[in-house]
């Protein structure tokens, strides 16, 4: 029984028997929290070896951690004698996923669902990429990828991609 006391008395002292813990809460979280936005500048080959075409566009998107996040991709193309045919040519549901990173470079993955409207056709894409953080937010990064269509003029392209993008 003296042993019971010694301790309850022990851990009093210490201020462990009755005490408050005090936590702090986290920020609240906002809207905008990985959020993120990128320019585009791309060059597709048709059937991986045809003529060059240019283009340029836009991807928004959200990061739902430090390893993956999808967006929506709009591009438009450049030819010779103009702009094709609107102002979007293709629309892609885009994902990527991070397979290395330090802590301003990132190697990863990317995978597309794309549809384009010039030709009515979809495409299932796969690639990879490398970004680089200059500061928390703002990145730049080139990709890759190799999409196989279901119809249209070409069975299959190779897309390259610049960007500089914002994360929120």
């Amino acid at each position: 029984m003296k042993k019971t006391y010694l301790v309850l008395a022990l851990l009093s002292s210490l201020n462990v028997v009755g005490a408050e813990v005090k936590t702090e809460s986290p920020a609240p979280a906002s809207f905008l929290d990985g959020i993120y936005i990128e320019a585009l500048g791309v060059m597709r080959k048709p059937n991986i070896t045809g003529k060059s075409e240019y283009g340029a566009g836009a991807e928004i998107g959200k990061a739902f951690n430090s390893k993956v996040a999808v967006g929506i991709q709009n591009i438009a193309y450049k030819t010779p004698d103009n702009w094709e045919g609107g102002a979007i040519d293709e629309t892609s549901g885009v994902a990527h996923w991070t397979l290395f990173s330090n802590k301003k470079t990132s190697l990863g993955g990317l995978g597309s669902v794309t549809h384009s409207w010039r030709e009515d056709a979809w495409a299932l894409g796969a690639g990879a990429e490398i970004k680089h953080y200059f500061t928390k937010n703002v990145s730049a990064g080139i990709g890759a990828q190799i999409r196989f269509w279901n119809s249209g003029t070409a069975k299959e392209d190779l897309l390259v991609s610049g960007s500089v993008g914002y994360k929120f």
